[in-house]
């Protein structure tokens, strides 16, 4: 058995669109005799899951989510996109191994290579087709994730009373979103099992999340 990472680093500083990491020393060695610190940060910044209620009104909370909800079969396709373009279902579909009803997937778009290194190539990501989406919605899929920051349209193309229309879609029929992802090129083409828990903040829209895949001996 071989572990895999696939969340980002959280590091002091780490700023996005939404918000910065926070890490502050609040008991030193020094002068305390230990160290403690406080952690501050928003819900959906650095490698983190989406809820329902993130945007669906009345939608579950990331608390409210067995773990065999955010564990089981994985497969992570390839999506070689430039920034700004649409992943097609041809583009998915086509690929091996296939999705399987009840699957986690992840796409591996190359994205994470711009976190932390390149803010602006990293927001103008590759995003999901409104038929991709209705196909993976199809086969019943937990957790779809990506390894950049959103499945949805970059925020330059977005038009007038854009409305997340990729998270509504996912949110609404119950399959999580998870973002900010890496590694996912050591996935890619391959089938394994994926472990996703966040914290158990009630009612909570979102939750940073330790992401990790598990590949057979021998993978």
């Amino acid at each position: 058995m071989r572990l895999v990472d696939l969340t980002q680093p959280y590091r002091q500083g780490d700023v996005s669109e939404i918000g910065a990491v926070d890490v502050a020393r609040l008991k030193a060695m020094d002068t305390d005799g230990m160290n403690t610190s406080a952690f501050t940060i928003e819900t959906h910044h650095v490698t983190h899951l989406d809820a329902p209620i993130h945007l669906v009104r009345d939608g579950r909370g990331i608390a409210d989510f067995e773990l065999r909800d955010l564990s089981g079969p994985a497969v992570c396709l390839r999506a070689r996109r430039g920034g700004g373009e649409a992943i097609t279902t041809e583009e998915l579909q086509s690929q091996e191994p296939a999705v399987q009803v009840g699957d986690i997937v992840f796409i591996n778009t190359g994205w994470n290579q711009y976190f932390g290194v390149d803010p602006t190539q990293y927001l103008f990501s590759p995003y999901l087709s409104a038929d991709a989406v209705d196909w993976l919605l199809s086969r019943k899929v937990k957790v779809v994730g990506v390894d950049g920051p959103t499945p949805e349209m970059p925020r330059p193309l977005r038009p007038p009373g854009f409305n997340f229309p990729v998270h509504q879609a996912f949110l609404g029929s119950g399959t999580l979103i998870c973002e900010h992802m890496t590694n996912l090129d050591q996935l890619a083409g391959r089938r394994f099992r994926a472990y996703l828990f966040p914290l158990p903040l009630m009612d909570g829209d979102g939750s940073p999340v330790r992401a990790v895949a598990e590949l057979d001996d021998g993978d």
